[in-house]
C-alpha cells in the first residue's frame, strides 16, 4: 500500500540580531559592483553602441557583441577588461568604455504586494517596517464590498546575499513582535507574494528548475513533469519544504518508490518548495540550506526581472531611473 509523506517541523529560528553599524572609516578598497548598479557602455569608433544597462538580479549584464557577463563583485576596471577580451573576438581593434551611472547596489528592493514596488536608496539605518512603509504599505483589494489584504505574509521573504533570512513576517506585522524587525543591508530584497497567486518551486537536479504557476491543484509528480523531470545526477529523495520560512516543515519522498507506485503522490500547496539534491548530496541539514539558497535566487530572479524589464526601454540605450526617492 502506498506510504504517505510526513512533514516534520524544523528547529524554530531565533529572531535575528540587529545588523552591526557601518564603520566610520573610509575604505581604501576599490568599489565592487553590485545588483542594481547601472552602467553606461559604448565602443569607441562604432556608432549606435551606447547602452545604459543595470546589473540584473542574477548579478549579470547583457551587452551587444559580448552576450551575458557576470558583473556583480567585480570592479569597473575588471569588468572592462573582461568585456574587452570578449569584444576582441568580434571587434578586434575597438575599445570599450564602461562608466558607472548610479550605484543602485547601495539600495534595497521591495517587490510584490506593496503599493509602490521598486528600489530604494539605503539611507542610514532602515528596518523592515520602515522599508514597507516607504513602499506605501501592503496592498489590499475589495471583495464583496469589504477590504481584504492581498499580501501573503506567511510566505514573505527577506533575501540577502543569495539566501533567505528567517523572518517571521506574521509575528512582526500582525502580532507586533518587533524582535523580528531586522535592519536591512545594501542589496537586500523584500518580497511579499500575493494570496491570490498559486506557485510552487521545483529546484535542484531537474531539467528546468523554476517556479510553476497552477490553477486548481498540482501534485509532486505533476510539478516534476512541468520541470522537465529529473536529471541523471539526481538523488533518490525529493525534499518538500512547506510553511513559514522562519520555521518550515520538511518532508522526504522516495522518488523511486513514487515512480513505481509504492509511495503515494503528494498534493502540493501554494509556495511549496520541492528540492531534488544531487545523488552525492542527500543530508537533510545541508539540503535545507541548499534548497533555500536556490529558492532565494529563483525568487530574486523571477520577481526582479519584471521590474528590470519595465526600466529598460527597448534597446534604445535609455533607462528610466530605477531608484525611487
Amino acid at each position: 500500500m502506498p506510504t504517505a509523506t510526513v512533514l516534520v517541523p524544523t528547529e524554530p529560528a531565533a529572531a535575528p540580531a540587529a545588523l552591526p553599524a557601518a564603520g566610520n572609516g573610509v575604505s581604501v578598497e576599490p568599489y565592487r559592483l553590485g545588483i542594481g548598479d547601472v552602467l553606461d557602455f559604448s565602443i569607441y569608433g562604432l556608432d549606435n553602441t551606447r547602452r545604459r544597462v543595470p546589473i540584473d538580479p542574477s548579478g549579470s549584464i547583457t551587452y551587444m557583441g559580448v552576450g551575458t557577463v557576470r558583473a556583480a563583485g567585480r570592479t569597473v576596471d575588471e569588468l572592462r577588461e573582461e568585456l574587452q577580451r570578449l569584444l576582441a573576438e568580434t571587434y578586434r581593434y575597438y575599445l570599450i568604455n564602461v562608466v558607472p551611472v548610479t550605484f543602485g547596489s547601495l539600495s534595497y528592493t521591495v517587490l510584490g504586494q506593496v503599493t509602490n514596488p521598486g528600489m530604494y536608496p539605503l539611507r542610514g539605518r532602515t528596518t523592515i517596517i520602515e522599508a514597507l512603509c516607504r513602499a506605501g504599505g501592503l496592498s489590499s483589494g475589495q471583495y464583496r464590498a469589504s477590504t481584504v489584504d492581498l499580501a501573503d505574509l506567511q510566505h514573505a521573504v527577506l533575501i540577502r546575499g543569495g539566501t533567505t533570512v528567517p523572518i517571521d513576517f506574521e509575528a512582526l506585522i500582525v502580532n507586533g513582535e518587533t524582535s523580528w524587525n531586522a535592519e536591512l543591508a545594501a542589496g537586500d530584497i523584500l518580497y511579499i507574494p500575493s494570496v491570490l497567486k498559486k506557485n510552487v518551486y521545483v529546484l535542484g537536479e531537474v531539467k528546468f528548475p523554476r517556479s510553476i504557476g497552477f490553477y486548481g491543484s498540482v501534485t509532486l509528480m505533476g510539478a516534476l513533469a512541468e520541470a522537465g523531470g529529473t536529471l541523471s545526477s539526481a538523488g533518490r529523495t525529493a525534499y518538500l519544504i512547506r510553511g513559514k520560512l522562519a520555521k518550515p516543515s520538511l518532508g522526504k519522498v522516495d522518488l523511486e518508490a513514487l515512480l513505481r507506485g509504492k509511495a503515494a503522490d503528494v498534493p502540493l500547496a501554494p509556495d511549496d518548495i520541492v528540492y531534488i539534491p544531487a545523488r552525492s548530496f542527500e543530508f537533510a541539514r545541508s539540503v535545507m540550506e541548499a534548497a533555500l539558497r536556490s529558492f532565494a535566487l529563483t525568487v530574486a530572479s523571477d520577481s526582479g526581472s519584471t521590474l528590470y524589464r519595465q526600466e529598460i526601454r527597448g534597446g534604445t540605450g535609455s533607462t528610466k531611473a530605477t531608484v525611487l526617492p
